[in-house]
Protein backbone atom coordinates (compact mmCIF):
# COMPACT_ATOMS: atom_id res chain seq x y z
CA UNK A 1 0.00 0.00 0.00
CA UNK A 2 2.66 2.23 1.41
CA UNK A 3 4.40 1.70 -2.59
CA UNK A 4 1.62 2.00 -4.55
CA UNK A 5 0.96 5.66 -2.76
CA UNK A 6 4.59 6.85 -3.13
CA UNK A 7 3.86 5.66 -6.99
CA UNK A 8 0.69 7.62 -7.24
CA UNK A 9 2.76 10.81 -5.64
CA UNK A 10 5.79 10.31 -8.14
CA UNK A 11 2.49 9.86 -10.58
CA UNK A 12 0.90 13.49 -9.84
CA UNK A 13 3.96 15.45 -9.50
CA UNK A 14 5.51 14.03 -13.21
CA UNK A 15 1.97 15.35 -14.88
CA UNK A 16 2.09 19.03 -14.70
CA UNK A 17 5.64 19.67 -15.96
CA UNK A 18 4.89 17.22 -18.42
CA UNK A 19 2.07 19.07 -19.61
CA UNK A 20 3.83 22.75 -19.14
CA UNK A 21 6.48 21.32 -21.73
CA UNK A 22 3.93 20.11 -24.42
CA UNK A 23 1.89 22.94 -24.33
CA UNK A 24 5.62 25.21 -24.72
CA UNK A 25 6.48 23.13 -27.34
CA UNK A 26 2.75 23.83 -29.51
CA UNK A 27 3.16 27.57 -28.68
CA UNK A 28 6.62 27.43 -29.64
CA UNK A 29 5.82 25.34 -33.11
CA UNK A 30 2.74 27.63 -33.58
CA UNK A 31 5.00 30.67 -33.79
CA UNK A 32 7.63 29.09 -35.91
CA UNK A 33 5.12 28.25 -38.68
CA UNK A 34 3.64 31.88 -38.63
CA UNK A 35 7.06 33.61 -38.42
CA UNK A 36 8.59 31.14 -41.52
CA UNK A 37 5.08 31.98 -43.24
CA UNK A 38 5.56 35.20 -42.98
CA UNK A 39 9.06 35.57 -44.41
CA UNK A 40 7.79 33.46 -47.78
CA UNK A 41 5.14 35.42 -48.19
CA UNK A 42 7.24 38.73 -48.12
CA UNK A 43 10.12 36.73 -50.16
CA UNK A 44 7.02 35.91 -52.56
CA UNK A 45 6.00 39.44 -52.32
CA UNK A 46 9.59 40.77 -53.07
CA UNK A 47 10.18 38.19 -56.11
CA UNK A 48 6.55 39.54 -57.84
CA UNK A 49 8.00 42.74 -57.66
CA UNK A 50 10.79 42.02 -59.34
CA UNK A 51 9.80 39.76 -61.80
CA UNK A 52 6.49 40.46 -63.15
CA UNK A 53 5.60 44.02 -65.64
CA UNK A 54 2.28 44.58 -63.57
CA UNK A 55 3.80 44.93 -60.24
CA UNK A 56 7.06 47.16 -61.80
CA UNK A 57 4.09 49.31 -63.16
CA UNK A 58 2.57 49.29 -59.39
CA UNK A 59 5.45 50.18 -57.31
CA UNK A 60 5.29 53.40 -58.61
CA UNK A 61 2.02 54.27 -56.60
CA UNK A 62 2.38 51.33 -54.17
CA UNK A 63 6.24 50.40 -53.23
CA UNK A 64 7.54 47.22 -51.91
CA UNK A 65 7.67 48.73 -48.24
CA UNK A 66 4.55 49.63 -48.23
CA UNK A 67 2.98 45.96 -49.22
CA UNK A 68 5.17 44.79 -46.45
CA UNK A 69 3.71 47.32 -44.15
CA UNK A 70 0.28 46.18 -45.32
CA UNK A 71 0.94 42.47 -44.68
CA UNK A 72 1.75 42.96 -41.10
CA UNK A 73 -0.90 44.59 -40.13
CA UNK A 74 -3.13 42.57 -41.59
CA UNK A 75 -1.79 39.88 -39.72
CA UNK A 76 -1.04 41.65 -36.57
CA UNK A 77 -5.00 42.09 -37.00
CA UNK A 78 -6.19 38.91 -37.39
CA UNK A 79 -3.57 37.44 -34.47
CA UNK A 80 -5.06 40.38 -32.42
CA UNK A 81 -8.58 39.33 -32.65
CA UNK A 82 -8.01 35.90 -32.98
CA UNK A 83 -4.91 34.16 -30.98
CA UNK A 84 -4.47 36.36 -27.40
CA UNK A 85 -1.64 34.65 -26.43
CA UNK A 86 0.63 35.21 -29.18
CA UNK A 87 0.55 39.64 -28.77
CA UNK A 88 3.90 39.46 -26.44
CA UNK A 89 5.69 37.55 -29.18
CA UNK A 90 5.06 39.70 -32.26
CA UNK A 91 4.33 43.27 -30.23
CA UNK A 92 6.56 45.75 -31.55
CA UNK A 93 10.24 46.14 -29.57
CA UNK A 94 12.00 49.62 -29.75
CA UNK A 95 14.96 48.85 -28.29
CA UNK A 96 15.51 45.45 -30.19
CA UNK A 97 14.21 47.56 -33.63
CA UNK A 98 16.78 50.49 -32.66
CA UNK A 99 19.42 48.12 -31.50
CA UNK A 100 19.17 45.08 -33.55
CA UNK A 101 17.68 46.15 -37.30
CA UNK A 102 18.28 49.75 -37.26
CA UNK A 103 22.11 49.74 -37.85
CA UNK A 104 22.48 46.78 -40.36
CA UNK A 105 19.95 49.10 -42.08
CA UNK A 106 22.07 52.30 -41.97
CA UNK A 107 25.24 50.72 -42.40
CA UNK A 108 24.24 48.67 -45.61
CA UNK A 109 22.98 51.77 -47.11
CA UNK A 110 26.15 54.32 -45.99
CA UNK A 111 28.53 51.16 -47.49
CA UNK A 112 26.80 50.76 -50.85
CA UNK A 113 26.65 54.62 -51.08
CA UNK A 114 29.08 56.21 -53.97
CA UNK A 115 32.05 57.51 -51.92
CA UNK A 116 33.09 60.08 -54.08
CA UNK A 117 29.48 61.52 -54.77
CA UNK A 118 29.14 62.04 -50.23
CA UNK A 119 32.67 63.72 -50.23
CA UNK A 120 32.46 66.15 -52.57
CA UNK A 121 29.17 67.06 -51.56
CA UNK A 122 29.91 66.55 -47.46
CA UNK A 123 29.61 70.26 -46.45
CA UNK A 124 26.28 70.69 -48.33
CA UNK A 125 25.64 67.40 -46.47
CA UNK A 126 26.64 68.99 -42.92
CA UNK A 127 24.75 72.50 -43.53
CA UNK A 128 21.80 70.51 -44.02
CA UNK A 129 21.95 68.11 -41.42
CA UNK A 130 22.83 70.86 -39.03
CA UNK A 131 21.69 74.60 -39.96
CA UNK A 132 19.12 73.33 -41.60
CA UNK A 133 17.12 70.82 -38.90
CA UNK A 134 18.48 73.20 -36.31
CA UNK A 135 16.60 75.86 -38.89
CA UNK A 136 13.73 73.52 -39.14
CA UNK A 137 12.79 72.89 -35.76
CA UNK A 138 13.11 76.26 -33.98
CA UNK A 139 10.36 77.38 -36.93
CA UNK A 140 8.05 74.66 -35.48
CA UNK A 141 8.72 75.40 -32.18
CA UNK A 142 8.22 79.19 -32.25
CA UNK A 143 5.00 78.36 -34.78
CA UNK A 144 3.77 76.10 -32.20
CA UNK A 145 4.41 78.86 -29.19
CA UNK A 146 2.56 81.36 -31.02
CA UNK A 147 -0.71 79.25 -32.10
CA UNK A 148 -0.81 78.08 -28.90
CA UNK A 149 -0.96 81.40 -27.39
CA UNK A 150 -3.41 82.30 -30.11
CA UNK A 151 -5.78 79.35 -28.67
CA UNK A 152 -5.30 77.70 -32.08
CA UNK A 153 -3.83 74.67 -30.92
CA UNK A 154 -3.09 73.20 -27.46
CA UNK A 155 -0.84 75.45 -25.30
CA UNK A 156 2.55 73.99 -24.75
CA UNK A 157 5.95 75.17 -23.30
CA UNK A 158 8.03 76.94 -25.50
CA UNK A 159 10.60 73.75 -24.64
CA UNK A 160 8.14 70.95 -25.04
CA UNK A 161 7.42 72.81 -28.56
CA UNK A 162 10.89 72.53 -29.72
CA UNK A 163 11.09 68.87 -28.50
CA UNK A 164 8.78 68.26 -31.12
CA UNK A 165 9.68 70.42 -33.17
CA UNK A 166 13.26 68.72 -33.43
CA UNK A 167 11.48 65.10 -33.49
CA UNK A 168 9.41 66.38 -37.02
CA UNK A 169 12.67 67.91 -38.11
CA UNK A 170 14.94 64.79 -38.13
CA UNK A 171 14.38 62.76 -41.03
CA UNK A 172 14.24 59.26 -40.94
CA UNK A 173 17.09 57.22 -42.77
CA UNK A 174 14.84 53.83 -43.47
CA UNK A 175 12.38 56.10 -45.01
CA UNK A 176 14.27 58.11 -47.29
CA UNK A 177 16.17 54.82 -48.48
CA UNK A 178 12.97 52.68 -49.62
CA UNK A 179 11.66 55.55 -51.35
CA UNK A 180 14.89 56.76 -53.47
CA UNK A 181 15.40 53.19 -54.15
CA UNK A 182 11.59 52.75 -55.57
CA UNK A 183 11.45 56.11 -57.42
CA UNK A 184 15.48 55.50 -58.43
CA UNK A 185 16.61 59.44 -58.29
CA UNK A 186 19.68 61.01 -59.36
CA UNK A 187 22.85 59.88 -57.49
CA UNK A 188 23.55 63.29 -56.18
CA UNK A 189 19.99 63.84 -54.52
CA UNK A 190 20.26 60.78 -53.27
CA UNK A 191 23.48 61.22 -51.45
CA UNK A 192 22.63 65.04 -50.01
CA UNK A 193 19.28 63.43 -48.87
CA UNK A 194 19.83 60.27 -47.68
CA UNK A 195 23.50 62.09 -45.86
CA UNK A 196 21.77 64.82 -44.55
CA UNK A 197 19.05 62.02 -43.11
CA UNK A 198 21.92 59.89 -41.30
CA UNK A 199 24.03 63.01 -39.60
CA UNK A 200 21.15 64.61 -38.32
Amino acid sequence: TLAISITNIMDDGDDTPFVDESVKETKDGDILIISFSLIIVGVFIGYCYEQYACFHKLERYFPHASANMILGFFVGLILSFTVTEFNDVFSFDPEFFFIYLLPPIIFSAGYNLPKDFFFHNFGSIMLFAFLGTAMSAFFIGASLTAFGALGIVTTLSFTKNMMLGSLISAVDPVAVIMVLKSLSVDEQLKVLLFGESVLN
